[in-house]
């Protein structure tokens, strides 16, 4: 039968009899490429099965493009669908021209295809080029010895600056290859208009940018490290690393399958760097494709994200050709619309990262002729500018400690606005925070784990404009609170003890000194159970014969017992008893024949205390050898 269908905004004319045998001489897994591209009548009941199973790349309304590795065709195929074996798109045309010399016009004109080495020369040339601006990163090796790279570009890379962070990353699916060229271009453009153009020195300056060209360098040198044609969708283990993300709805593992090498890579990076924003670019479409793709349920920050892209559409659109980049929505789209994917970058990085990220599909050709470059370049970078730009607009400030100024890990929540994760958290180490909006007027709460909530209302928020919002937080808890004293009849005060916090296990959490009084207090404690103990500035002495005589009478059962830190002191050679021995090195030291005990010469008692309220306690200090509680010291 003949079918009309359309594929990513083009109609095209089929007159083929869909039917579950491969047409033609297409074999699937021939030459041991372990992955399979192919089409299928839609059936809505049936997708949400499929997409668990097969890796969905485009849907229209009459038809789906799919890609299987071998296991997930054989269970396609139990499903009794209907299909075609299509030709894998990086061997729809092509091979193309490839050079390996980054120093060569063709790559420098941004009209060839670079090869693996190539690739890498091009990003050691930048870092070494513009070292005060740029910084390469390896961020992980994979077995076939390919790195995944990213260049660092911002003013002081080296410094920690309150600044947001933005990660452009590309072709995670190796054959759709525009993305990566475009990343290339954007760091030069970036880094060699720094000091001639004013908008892009503003840009470099007051943002931290990330370029990651190359997400799946295995897949795209699938055929090897000098051409892309043969290039995989998949990574070298045949897995859809836009798959394989942890779910907000599917758990760790959505696609069943493990990590890969570069899920943990990037996993790790949105960890170590808490990007503001990004955008993970694709090909196959022309759309910009927006949170969420596993919710049919807006993204909260759905308008803001209405705005961002149809910005990158319009002004795309203004400088190409009519017809580009105007799939479905006139080239915007939420991600479930279209249709739902689990375990997408996407959907990771704004759930569990809170950075901003949408998915751009740049090109409805995954491998064009390299001498297209320079046109997605020209139609594109106006647009990729401009979306680092809004990273400098919404909602920014610091979260500070209001007695310290200590920055402060703090979630920033707007109030009857925010869910799904959607809210912020301070980056530390320096208590900065990005909180993007739709337009309009917010009341944010700023919360931290041992501080009172701190509500701010009537924040406005303005499209193109930023809005600066510092906030110092006050404390919550307890204070816990005291004196130091020697322990003598007096309770005489101990100046300049060190009085040491510890947990109910012995850890010390926190020291501080006694006043003049013998004072101390550590402020904002959390309720708990937490033990407390001194130790004393001064120098042993004052114990003499009279100490030496009470530790007899009590060994001799003549005279009064000795009790509590006394008996302590008074057992100086750590023995449990108080015996004459004790009472000889007791008068040997106070002769100057011995100079220590082998108990330390101040002791302390540790106090247990349990905290659920203001609560204040007497540590008793004392001097070792005093068995008589006599003692009263100098001053410090």
């Amino acid at each position: 039968m003949s079918l009309l269908f359309v594929k990513r905004g083009v109609i095209i004319f089929i007159g083929i009899l869909l039917t579950g045998v491969v047409l033609g001489q297409i074999q699937p897994f021939a030459n041991g490429r372990g992955e399979v591209y192919f089409r299928f009548p839609i059936d809505t009941a049936a997708l949400s099965q499929v997409n668990r199973i097969v890796s969905v790349d485009a849907v229209s309304k009459d038809s789906v493009w799919a890609y299987a590795d071998q296991q997930g065709f054989t269970l396609f195929q139990a499903l009794g669908i209907p299909h075609v074996v299509l030709p894998p798109p990086s061997m729809q045309s092509g091979p193309w021209p490839m050079s390996s010399d980054p120093g060569s016009k063709g790559i420098l004109s941004w009209d060839y295809y670079p090869t693996y080495q190539g690739y890498e020369a091009l990003m050691s040339g930048f870092a070494q080029q513009y070292p005060s601006l740029c910084r390469l990163h390896d961020l992980g090796t994979l077995t076939s010895g390919r790195k995944i790279l990213a260049l660092q570009i911002t003013q002081y890379p080296d410094s920690v600056l309150p600044k947001p962070s933005v990660l452009y990353s590309s072709t995670m699916h190796g054959d759709e290859v525009v993305g990566y060229i475009l990343m290339l271009r954007l760091a030069d453009y970036l880094l060699s208009n720094y000091n001639t153009d004013t908008a892009v020195k503003r840009l470099v300056d007051s943002i931290d940018i990330w370029i990651s060209p190359l997400a799946n360098p295995n897949g795209t040198y699938a055929a090897g490290n000098n051409t892309i044609y043969g290039a995989t969708r998949f990574n070298a283990a045949y897995v859809d690393l836009n798959r394989n993300y942890p779910d907000a709805q599917f758990g760790p593992h959505p696609d069943n399958k493990p990590w890969q090498p570069e899920t943990i890579i990037y996993m790790a990076l949105a960890q170590a760097r808490k990007f503001s924003m990004g955008v993970n670019i694709h090909g196959g479409a022309e759309v910009c494709n927006y949170p969420w793709d596993v919710w049919s349920r807006l993204h909260p920050d759905d308008a803001w994200w209405v705005h961002v892209c149809r910005q990158y559409a319009d002004t795309a659109q203004y400088y190409s050709p009519a017809g580009y980049l105007n799939d479905f929505n006139n080239g915007i789209t939420n991600g479930y619309a279209w249709y739902m994917i689990t375990g997408g970058r996407q959907d990771y990085m704004n759930f569990f990262h809170q950075c901003r990220e949408f998915t751009l599909e740049i090109s409805q050709q995954k491998l064009p002729a390299p001498s297209t470059l320079n046109n997605f370049w020209a139609w594109n970078y106006r647009s990729l500018l401009n979306y680092l730009g809004h990273a400098l607009n919404g909602l920014h400030g610091t979260v500070t400690d209001s007695l310290t100024q200590q920055p402060v890990y703090t979630k920033v929540f707007a109030v009857g606005h925010d869910q799904d994760s959607s809210w912020v958290f301070t980056r530390m180490p320096l208590g900065y925070y990005n909180r993007y909006l739709p337009a309009g007027t917010y009341t944010l709460t700023y919360a931290a784990p041992g501080y009172h909530t701190k509500t701010v209302s009537g924040v406005v928020i303005t499209n193109g404009q930023s809005t600066q919002r510092d906030v110092a937080l006050v404390r919550t808890g307890y204070h816990l609170s005291g004196h130091v004293v020697y322990n003598n009849a007096n309770q005489t005060p101990m100046a300049l003890a060190s009085v040491i916090l510890l947990d109910s296990s012995g850890q010390v959490l926190d020291s501080t000194t006694s006043d003049s009084t013998g004072y101390f207090v550590f402020n904002w404690l959390q309720a708990g159970d937490y033990q407390l103990s001194a130790q004393a500035s001064h120098v042993w002495g004052g114990v003499n014969s009279a100490d030496a005589l009470a530790v007899m009478r009590h060994f001799v059962e003549m005279g009064p017992p000795i009790t509590g830190l006394a008996f302590y002191a008074g057992d100086v050679n750590q023995s449990n008893f108080l015996n004459a021995n004790d009472a000889l090195l007791i008068q040997k030291r106070f002769a100057g024949l011995i100079s220590n005990f082998s108990r330390p010469d101040w002791l302390s008692e540790v106090l247990d205390v349990n905290l659920d309220n203001h609560v204040q306690v007497t540590i008793k200090v004392h001097c070792t050898g005093d068995a008589d509680s006599s003692y009263l010291p100098a001053s410090p």
